[in-house]
C-alpha cells in the first residue's frame, strides 16, 4: 500500500526521501516520474491519488506555478490526501501555497531530518482527515454541534438570537435540532416560541 508518492523526475530526489526513511518506505514509495504539466493533472492525481496514497510532494523539478495548480486540483478531487511542495521557501511562496490547499512548504536542500519531519507531519494531517471525513459521512456513527449563546447580562438578545437560530436550523435539518434554555427558573423561550410545555 503505498503511502507517499513523489511527483518529479528527479532520481536523486526519491533517494532523498529513502535514505531520509533508512530504508523503511520499501512498499511505501511511488514515483511519477514523467514530466508534470496542467494537460495531464487527470492523469496524475489518477496515478498518485491512487486508494493507500497519503501524502504526495510535488518538486524539486516541478516548476512553482504547476505545482500550485496540482495542488489546488488534488484539494479539490482528493482532499483527503495531503500535498507537500518541495522548492526553494519564500513569505510569496508560502502565501501562494496556503491559497492553493498546500500543508507545507519544504525547502528543495532541506536535510534528512528536515525532509522526514515534513513527511511524517503530512503522513499524520492526512490519518486526521481521512478519520474527519468518515466521521463527517456517518461511517463511525452520529455526530453533532453545540453552538452556546451566552451574555452577561438580561436583555441582550440572547433568547432573540438563540430562537431565530434554532428555528432557522430546524428548517434545514428538520427533528435534528433541539433548544435548551440553561435559565431553568425564568428561560422564557418556551414563550419566544409560543409553545406550552407540558414540564
Amino acid at each position: 500500500m503505498t503511502k507517499l508518492a513523489l511527483a518529479t523526475q528527479s532520481a536523486a530526489f526519491e533517494q532523498r526521501v529513502r535514505r531520509a526513511f533508512r530504508g523503511e518506505l520499501n512498499g511505501e514509495l511511488r514515483r511519477w516520474k514523467d514530466g508534470v504539466t496542467a494537460s495531464d493533472f487527470r492523469a496524475v492525481i489518477n496515478e498518485l491519488g491512487k486508494e493507500g496514497t497519503d501524502v504526495v510532494a510535488l518538486g524539486p523539478d516541478v516548476p512553482l506555478q504547476t505545482a500550485l495548480e496540482l495542488a489546488q486540483a488534488f484539494e479539490e478531487n482528493r482532499p483527503e490526501v495531503t500535498v507537500l511542495v518541495v522548492t526553494k521557501p519564500s513569505p510569496q511562496v508560502y502565501e501562494a501555497a496556503l491559497r492553493a490547499g498546500v500543508r507545507d512548504v519544504v525547502a528543495s536542500d532541506a536535510s534528512d531530518a528536515e525532509l522526514r519531519l515534513a513527511l511524517e507531519r503530512a503522513l499524520q494531517t492526512t490519518d486526521r482527515r481521512r478519520r474527519n471525513l468518515m466521521e463527517a459521512g456517518g461511517a463511525t456513527g452520529a455526530t453533532g454541534r453545540v453552538i452556546t449563546v451566552v451574555a452577561p447580562k438580561g436583555g441582550s438578545g440572547k433568547t432573540a438570537v438563540a430562537t431565530n437560530l434554532g428555528v432557522t436550523l430546524a428548517r434545514i435539518a428538520p427533528g435534528k435540532v433541539a433548544i435548551v434554555d440553561l435559565d431553568l427558573q425564568f428561560g422564557d423561550i418556551t414563550p419566544a416560541l409560543d409553545l406550552r410545555p407540558e414540564h
